[in-house]
């Protein structure tokens, strides 16, 4: 930004008079306005001015933001300014730039002392307050969970409340939600921990709805009464989450205000709550201070943190307060921009048209309306921004050619798998009897496009983002652009973690066994892993065993009965020896291998497990736990410290750094994209989820904390009736009949709130999404789980209907769609002789079928490009599906091996003949006990001395073979076959998927001499020699340990000589280690003899090659008709 604008200049020169009654700065700023400069600006100037009135102490100015990368941004602006202008660069030190977590930690690290000694003084003892530590909100409701099983084991209600308290569980008051769903218990226990909540005194907390269970009431107010007394405790024990220092600071600031402030200045003002604005106003006031906020309300898209918009709203209308706005926009080019504002019109303009005209009407709705944003357009603050010109304009890759035009600024995409659209019959056949899901076409052809848009222009891929409004959808597209070879950096949460693994289940299951908490299905799952040298048979049979009434041996136990013991003193300590001890116990080489790559697995485990032990409390009550367990204390009722399942742990993946000199798209959610910026924006809109999340709402309004708890049971379940809520007397549902006067569905206002407040922050997130793109934004269709897509939206769609759709996100691509492009299908003319007139045709993109690949379509204002890629390309999808899934499991191999950088299992390589190949009975497998790292870099570097290798993978069939067939005097001899085994050679030293190619071999099979010669065969043809031998003479050279492999072609249509090309190149690339390596008989001296055959079937051309017939091959003709030719 070259000059600054007049709004800028107001906004850093800020400096109210005694007189004037605005005391306080409110910023305004848009996306791409220009903050983080004003406010480096504004701290230059006030550090700096002449007039010492004016100029501030720098210890007494406080810089609070929102995240980590924020503050560290305006950190590092501020001291480069400072070094640059060589003024004060000495005051910089003494600045205070935080985020709002760090800054409200320090005061309370302030005043807990203060705190704690009137506590003590109030109950008469003398005690040093403990050490302040943070824990996580888990670890809270596990304890709240906790709270709960003990007030309705040891409560003191009364028969009627305690009949009314079991009517009320049973209809589902407190049910758990279904896998890692949130249910009614999940959301009571996180509102339990919430600084609303805790804050909330029971003349704040009203119940929303005319009629409730008899139990609500004496409920409610308990749970918060548990709620505070598991807040206090913690207080004493110096353990607090986020939200309980939030609670103390607007308890105890009070007066006693530990630092001076002169300007406080926060960041990002839009994602604070109630709260946390009223102990920033209570400082600045209780100092005298000013106040200077910034915020763009259009970006407040953290509400499930408790962020309230209407905060900074509210702030606008304050009198004692100026409010400033940025508008101009110096990010996104002149052309990208105004496109972007007619995107956002039509996000903050969409109603729901779903809603009931009674839920409109009432007090939820216009509660609601406190979080809606309306639309207002930024302005162009830098005309001369342009985007890159294209370096060519089509691209050959392994689809077609692609048409783009650089010029355009913003790209739609769609897809479709609308079988109505096809004219081919074979095409709709396939279409319908397969079940592919559109969200995966859609996803492959995105991928595609992606590829030719950045080959085709000046970008590199990290000039790309693709954006995502969940975690999960960022893992999901991480996944299917890895399988295209697409370099990725993503950033989302559990970016590298499935919490399904089996290795984190493990773990848990270690850890619940040491703590006396396992049952026998945790024994089975450590057993019946690849961390335990047990089988599957030892292990059922040890099963059955027990059942019986036996007492089998198990080393496992007996490692976890002698862990237990160091357990109580240390428990991290018991679980790390248990899991590397148990890896001890394999004998075999192999298997101890891949035990240690499980083992290693865990590690994202013993992360959260730490986590958890930093708490004092939770670990002095687990090592008390064990201790009494092992003394046998079975007085004692003990509470339960691991979870059931692991989807209750939070747990993450290792962070991995990204390396930010790589090049390559970065995938993130619009949350974690806040603040930064891209030439090149790609996003894809969720399907909204109507899910609601369990039968316990709770919702901020302006003077209470309104909670709906059971309302929407209908009476359906519990079978006592509702009572009248003298405290709310609102319209709080709607009732929808049928036709026939029967009952149809009842709108529950609390949650249809709920649900407006969602879409409201959601509009939010996509203007969020929108505004992050400098020169272009890619507009993918929203992922959709039915065969449609937005294009048959729009032909559904009559020409003169104005359409206002269900869900957001296909309201905005749909509109915006409609908008730029002619697609609505002409309506047939009715009356008389219409139906003599054709059906009209829908225009194109429809049938698509003068389009071997998508289309370029351009709007009349040649800004918007259209690809729609529709079911007529399905054949195409088909076709590259399963080069996709081999580059996507040849990627997931590469991955897992450069992860623990070692060989995941045996792999059967076929070695060249002057490399060795090490065999488990080599003095690298060596009994002594070896560090496990030393190992595993011996394996690696010795799969990268391969120059020539062969991975296998066999698949045995299942059909049945005829007695009088080749197939059946092939297997009947032999004591191991293999069907369909694949083979992979290299063609080049360096192990890659592009350098190696790929072979099916047919048949493969083992057999002793002396049996081989039971298959009547007595001619095979010499390829050293080329003639014919006899296979008597063949095999009496070879020594009595040799084994014949035999590898089988089986071919239809005529003979080539191609043929005898490819049976002789099987025969090449086939090593004998390697065959070592899947021979049941194979022992250290065994020799194998290699011979081949090409098996014709009965309908073979004869009049083949005319070539094939002067080799005169020696043949055998069977009864069904097949020709056998045998080869050496």
């Amino acid at each position: 930004m070259a000059e600054l604008t007049l709004e800028q200049k107001s906004c850093i020169e800020f400096f109210p008079k005694k007189s004037e009654p605005q005391r306080h700065l409110i910023i305004e700023a848009g996306a791409g306005a220009g903050k983080t400069q004003v406010l480096t600006e504004r701290i230059f100037w006030l550090l700096n001015h002449k007039n010492p009135s004016i100029t501030v102490n720098p210890s007494k100015l406080f810089v609070v933001t929102f995240s980590k990368d924020a503050a560290k941004e305006i950190a590092e602006r501020v001291e480069k300014k400072l070094l640059r202008e060589q003024k004060s660069e000495d005051l910089y030190p003494l600045i205070h730039i935080s985020t709002i977590d760090s800054f409200f930690a320090e005061l309370v690290q302030c005043i807990y002392p203060t705190w704690w000694g009137n506590y003590n003084t109030l109950q008469n003892i003398n005690s040093m307050p403990p050490k302040l530590q943070l824990i996580n909100e888990n670890i809270v409701c596990q304890e709240l969970d906790r709270a709960l099983t003990i007030y309705f084991k040891n409560n003191s209600l009364s028969e009627f409340q305690k009949f009314s308290a079991i009517d009320f569980i049973l209809s589902g008051g407190f049910k758990k939600g279904y896998q890692k769903s949130k249910g009614t218990l999940e959301n009571l226990l996180s509102t339990m921990c919430s600084e609303n909540f805790l804050s909330a005194s029971e003349k704040d907390i009203r119940i929303s709805a005319q009629n409730v269970h008899p139990a609500t009431m004496f409920l409610l107010f308990d749970m918060h009464k548990i709620a505070r007394d598991q807040y206090e405790k913690r207080l004493l024990k110096g353990e607090l989450t986020y939200a309980d220092k939030t609670v103390f600071l607007k308890e105890n600031l009070k007066s006693n205000i530990p630092i001076q402030i002169q300007e406080l200045i926060v960041d990002e003002y839009q994602d604070t709550n109630h709260i946390q604005h009223a102990i920033l106003s209570h400082l600045v006031k209780e100092c005298q201070a000013r106040m200077v906020v910034v915020g763009d309300p259009k970006q407040s898209i953290y509400g499930f943190r408790s962020a309230s918009v209407d905060v900074f709203q509210n702030l606008k209308k304050n009198e004692v307060w100026k409010h400033i706005e940025l508008k101009k926009n110096f990010r996104s080019t002149a052309t990208l921009l105004n496109e972007i504002n007619k995107l956002a019109n039509i996000t903050f303009s969409w109603n729901n048209p779903t809603l009931p005209s009674a839920f409109i009407n009432s007090y939820f709705f216009k509660e609601s309306l406190n979080k809606y944003i309306d639309d207002n357009p930024l302005e162009v603050g830098n005309f001369s921004l342009q985007a890159h010109e294209p370096k060519v304009n089509f691209l050959n890759n392994s689809f077609e050619n692609y048409t783009i035009d650089y010029s355009t600024s913003i790209f739609l995409v769609s897809a479709s798998l609308n079988s109505e659209r096809l004219s081919n019959s074979e095409l709709i056949a396939l279409l319908n009897a397969e079940k592919t899901s559109l969200k995966d076409y859609a996803i492959t052809y995105y991928a595609h496009y992606l590829k030719s848009f950045k080959d085709n222009s000046l970008y590199n891929w990290s000039d790309f983002v693709f954006l995502c409004e969940t975690n999960k959808d960022a893992l999901y597209i991480t996944e299917k652009l890895k399988a295209f070879n697409i370099p990725i950096k993503c950033s989302a949460k559990n970016a590298e973690l499935k919490i399904d693994l089996q290795e984190l289940n493990v773990a848990l299951a270690l850890a619940k066994s040491l703590a006396f908490e396992s049952d026998s299905y945790d024994l089975y799952e450590i057993m019946q892993s690849s961390l335990s040298p047990y089988s599957h048979t030892e292990t059922e049979n040890y099963f059955v065993q027990l059942k019986n009434g036996q007492n089998p041996e198990n080393n496992i136990l007996k490692l976890i009965h002698f862990y237990q013991n160091i357990a109580k003193d240390n428990f991290y300590k018991a679980w790390q020896l248990l899991r590397w001890s148990i890896v001890d116990l394999h004998v075999n080489q192999d298997s101890k291998l891949q035990a240690s790559v499980f083992c290693a697995k865990m590690d994202p485990f013993a992360k959260t497990l730490i986590s958890k032990l930093s708490s004092p409390s939770f670990n002095c009550a687990l090592l008390k736990k064990i201790d009494e367990k092992i003394k046998k204390n079975t007085a004692q009722i003990f509470d339960y410290f691991f979870p059931d399942s692991i989807e209750n742990w939070d747990i993450h993946a290792l962070k991995n750094e990204i390396d930010q000199t790589i090049d390559a798209l970065e995938v993130k959610t619009v949350h974690a994209s806040k603040g930064l910026q891209w030439k090149i924006v790609c996003f894809l809109p969720n399907s909204s989820n109507d899910k609601s999340g369990g039968k316990f709402t709770v919702a901020q309004s302006s003077q209470t904390l309104d909670i709906s708890w059971l309302q929407d049971d209908d009476n359906s379940l519990s079978v006592l009736k509702r009572i009248k809520n003298i405290y709310f007397t609102d319209e709080d549902h709607a009732i929808e009949y049928k036709k026939d006067g029967s009952l149809s569905k009842v709108h529950w206002f609390a949650k249809l709130r709920n649900k407006v407040e969602k879409d409201f922050e959601r509009q939010r997130v996509f203007y969020t999404a929108f505004t992050r793109a400098q020169s272009h934004l890619i507009l993918f269709q929203p992922i959709r789980g039915k065969k449609k897509g937005i294009r048959d939206n729009i032909h559904e769609l009559k020409s003169d209907e104005k359409s206002m759709q269900k869900f957001l996100e296909i309201e905005v691509f749909l509109k915006y769609l409609d908008s730029h492009f002619m697609l609505r299908t002409p309506e047939k003319i009715k009356g008389k002789g219409s139906r003599s007139l054709p059906t009209p045709i829908p225009p194109e993109p429809w049938f698509q079928e003068d389009e071997n690949i998508a289309k370029l379509y351009l709007s009349k204002c040649h800004n918007i490009s259209y690809y729609e890629f529709g079911p007529k390309f399905y054949s195409f999808y088909k076709n590259n599906l399963k080069l996709q899934t081999e580059i996507s499991t040849d990627n997931k191999k590469n991955e897992v091996e450069q992860t623990f950088k070692c060989i995941l299992g045996p792999k059967i390589e076929a070695q060249s003949e002057n490399i060795a190949l090490t065999n488990p009975s080599d003095s690298f497998y060596s009994p002594e006990k070896e560090d496990i790292h030393i190992i595993l870099a011996q394996l690696k570097l010795q799969r990268m001395q391969i120059t020539k290798g062969i991975l296998y993978h066999a698949a045995a069939e299942n059909r049945k073979s005829r007695k009088s067939s080749v197939l059946n005097l092939l297997e009947r001899n032999s004591y191991q076959t293999f069907h369909e085994l694949e083979i992979w050679s290299k063609r080049e030293a360096k192990l890659h998927f592009l350098n190696s190619s790929r072979n099916i071999l047919d048949f493969l099979s083992f057999y002793d001499l002396s049996d081989f010669l039971k298959t009547g065969f007595e001619y095979a043809y010499d390829f050293a020699q080329e003639k014919s031998i006899k296979v008597q003479e063949a095999i009496c050279d070879t020594s009595p340990e040799t084994t014949l492999a035999l590898i089988v072609d089986f071919k239809t249509g005529k003979k080539d000589l191609e043929h005898l090309h490819q049976i002789r190149n099987y025969m090449n690339i086939i090593n004998k280690n390697s065959l070592a390596r899947i021979d049941v008989k194979s022992k250290k001296d065994r020799h194998y003899l290699i011979m081949s055959a090409l098996c014709y079937n009965k309908n073979v051309d004869e009049n083949g090659d005319s070539s094939w017939e002067d080799l005169n091959l020696p043949k055998r003709q069977l009864a069904t008709g097949e020709t056998l030719y045998l080869f050496k």
